[in-house]
């Protein structure tokens, strides 16, 4: 009896040593793909626990932000016969003035990402549905999942001219020629997609610029104010000729969600239309949103 007891023992003890090789390798292989690398997160999660199910949708109900915030640096992955796990800190994305570009800045709070059900997949389609639906580092993949807000910028659509002017040209605006009473050519307008004339401010051309009425102040995105940031964002907008924000693209971003919580903002300003000729007009202008924390 006590050796059939002997021969169940090592049984099981061979038995747990298999799963655990077995699952070894996808572990390894997950290591390697994704180990000291950052991402950004589909769905743009502020929430540090965070579950995917086995079609890698969240399985949880997710606080959505900004992609400026939504990064995980993973360092480590965990399996088991069911699930893996991605362990990490977040990372964020803040325009650096000196650079010209956003750069990446490790932020305090912990992330545990947790895919269900996928362990016994094919290591190449769980690698390739990881990185195409939960863990996002090609260009075109980020871009694709963007508000359009963003995109713009990040494709770099924001180009400088030899006279320092940054020049930026949005798909449905269609360059119109006017001609003022001595037959000048002037390129001060363009159609939008539904008709209307687009302007820009310019005494030459006779527009008078919207006069702000109502700007409510931004709030602070949490990780901002925790970081202390302060600056400016520059977005690129549109007011119609009833005085209301009619399309924001960030221009010139800080990250850390403030350039959300600047849009937010500057979507519930009021004007004053611009005039052309006395007449109210869509006009094109840039808005800056100043960020300062007072101690």
């Amino acid at each position: 009896m006590r050796s059939i007891h002997r021969y169940v023992s090592i049984i099981s003890i061979l038995l747990v040593f298999s799963t655990a090789c077995l699952a070894n390798p996808l572990k390894d292989r997950l290591k390697n793909e994704f180990k000291n690398r950052s991402y950004v997160i589909k769905g743009f999660p502020e929430d540090t626990k965070l579950e995917v199910n086995s079609g890698f949708q969240p399985a949880n109900k997710w606080h959505e932000g900004s992609w400026t915030t939504a990064n995980i640096l993973v360092e480590d992955v965990k399996t088991n016969d069911r699930d893996i796990e991605f362990l990490g800190h977040r990372v964020g994305f803040l325009y650096d003035a000196k650079k010209n570009k956003m750069i990446k800045v490790k932020l305090g709070d912990a992330i545990d990402l947790k895919i269900k059900g996928v362990a016994g997949m094919n290591p190449d389609d769980l690698v390739r549905n990881i990185r195409k639906q939960v863990l996002l580092s090609e260009v075109s993949d980020i871009e694709d999942v963007l508000p359009e807000s963003w995109k713009p910028y990040f494709r770099g659509d924001f180009k400088p001219s030899a006279d320092g002017k940054i020049h930026f040209h949005p798909p449905g605006l269609a360059p119109v020629a006017m001609k003022d009473e001595d037959v000048r050519t002037l390129e001060a307008a363009e159609k939008m997609a539904d008709g209307e004339m687009l302007y820009k401010v310019s005494q030459v051309n006779q527009v008078d610029p919207p006069k702000p009425v109502h700007t409510p102040d931004p709030q602070y995105s949490e990780i901002a104010k925790k970081t202390e940031t302060e600056g400016v964002v520059v977005l690129w907008a549109i007011v119609d000729r009833n005085g209301n924000i009619n399309s924001l693209v960030v221009e010139r971003p800080m990250g850390l969600g403030l350039d959300e919580e600047a849009m937010a903002a500057v979507q519930q300003w009021k004007f004053e239309p611009a005039r052309h000729n006395g007449q109210p007009v869509a006009v094109q202008i840039n808005v800056e949103v100043n960020f300062r924390l007072y101690r």
